[in-house]
């Protein structure tokens, strides 16, 4: 199995797995914002989830940013500095939003899933 794996990343054949990089992923979001709103995203990068955990990928994607962010644009990297709780950033990023009053008409309970499907997130949802 490991050996697959790897001749997926290393032969050049394999077009659909050719990856930009992270830096460069978020150069073309900054790029594509509105220029009203270019300072504020470019001052609120957020890194966040269990790979943001790779020893040194912080490091590396702010040397990376520098050299791709025009100077004058100060950006800004936010991420959990304890390691271990970066895993669970997404799930209480949701949990934060499912408790946000204006979202509990927009729950789901499972009676209505079972009665309805997933057609039902759609009803609640638009």
């Amino acid at each position: 199995y490991f050996e697959n794996c790897r001749k997926i990343w290393t032969d050049d054949t394999y077009e659909t797995f050719k990856f930009k990089g992270l830096s460069s992923m978020i150069v073309e979001a900054f790029n594509d914002c509105d220029v009203d709103i270019k300072a504020q995203c470019v001052q609120n990068i957020v890194i966040g989830g269990g790979h943001s955990r790779y020893r040194g990928l912080i490091e590396r994607i702010s040397k990376e940013l520098a050299l791709q962010i025009p100077y004058a644009c100060k950006y800004k990297l936010h991420f959990n500095r304890v390691p271990y709780e970066r895993i669970f950033n997404a799930w209480i990023g949701g949990a934060l939003l499912a408790r946000t009053a204006g979202l509990q008409n927009k729950w789901i309970t499972k009676e209505e899933y079972n009665e309805y499907g997933a057609h039902i997130i759609h009803k609640k949802c638009d």
